[in-house]
């Protein structure tokens, strides 16, 4: 019988004053510093890890069309986890920059019609897009430079998925996908900040709690 990772539940009420921009600049730089230090092994290991655990979710069995971000930079990497949805006929949109630091959703249906775009992440070439709206998606699978157990998501900076988040259908469950690493205690919550429901690790899930 093979042994599944315990899949635990954490919470985390406290609230911290508003975080400085040096502060944010600061986690940002020590965060990506140390996982642009994984090895690829590192990588295909913890990313084949966390990807065993999000299967087993309820949220992600459920799902019919599944958001799934394309890494860059050593973030926990979501090819398989892609291969594998498509595998059971699930349908798969990532985004795509617009201006304005918007994002759109567009369906995937190869990694061959992926080619470089906006600061490197892969897009779908323009021959492919196919615009989905946000209300259609099950599941979003985030990425993020840090996470806390409550929601709490810092990203880079630019502000993309703080803007898209709300256009999501109510109810629609938001997972980060994150190394153990990137767990911090508290971020701080700004008012247009919008939680995750769960951080999902190479070691664990994680249930957040609204403060």
């Amino acid at each position: 019988m093979m042994f599944l990772p315990v899949i635990t539940y954490r919470a985390v009420n406290e609230r911290k004053k508003p975080m400085s921009s040096a502060e944010k600049k600061s986690l940002r730089q020590k965060m990506q510093e140390m996982r642009q230090s994984l090895t690829a092994l590192e990588i295909e290991t913890k990313s084949r890890q966390a990807a065993s655990l999000l299967l087993q979710l309820s949220e992600y069995r459920l799902a019919r069309t599944l958001l799934a971000y394309l890494p860059i930079r050593g973030e926990v990497d979501t090819i398989p986890l892609i291969i594998t949805a498509w595998q059971q006929q699930k349908r798969v949109v990532v985004p795509t920059c617009l201006p304005g630091r918007r994002l759109a959703l567009s369906e995937l249906r190869s990694l061959d019609e992926l080619a470089a775009g906006t600061f490197g992440i892969p897009e779908p070439k323009a021959e492919f897009l196919r615009k989905v709206p946000p209300g259609q998606v099950d599941l979003a699978l985030l990425p993020g430079v840090a996470f806390d157990l409550s929601g709490g998501r810092l990203g880079y900076g630019g502000g993309y998925y703080d803007r898209f988040l709300g256009s999501l259908r109510p109810g629609c469950p938001k997972i980060g996908l994150a190394y153990e690493f990137q767990l911090v205690s508290v971020l701080p919550a700004e008012e247009h900040d919008l939680p995750v429901d769960m951080v999902v690790t190479d070691r664990q899930v994680y249930r957040c709690r609204r403060r």
